[in-house]
């Protein structure tokens, strides 16, 4: 497996194994709010097979529709990740920023085979 740096981790931080893309590499172009091809959507499942991706994960404030349709082409899980764009309620995925960051961990640790 190879490390892979990624944005929006402290400086150093190496991971091992598939690739994070954040969405615009995924799909450059795409708006949420706008209903990608059916082309689109086989690009981007083609893209994540060739790069081992196992979750297509979609934020809480997005309608999960496209992660969905991509992933179920690709045969992949989703999952949410809270970018915390709001402030956190109590129906959000934990009750304060601490509870929403580690329910993202949990996501992203599922969604990578980690401890």
């Amino acid at each position: 497996m190879r490390a892979t740096r990624v944005r929006h981790l402290p400086r150093g931080v190496r991971l091992s194994g598939p690739p994070l893309h954040p969405p615009a590499d995924l799909h450059p172009g795409m708006d949420a709010s706008v209903e990608p091809t059916a082309a689109r959507i086989a690009e981007v499942s083609d893209l994540a097979k060739r790069e081992g991706i196992t979750t297509i994960f979609y934020e809480t404030a997005v309608s999960p529709a496209v992660s969905q349709a991509i992933a179920r082409d690709a045969g992949l899980r989703t999952d949410v990740l809270d970018p915390l764009e709001a402030k956190p309620t109590d129906t959000t995925r934990g009750a304060d920023y601490l509870g929403v960051m580690r329910a993202n961990l949990q996501s992203l640790r599922t969604a990578n085979g980690c401890r």
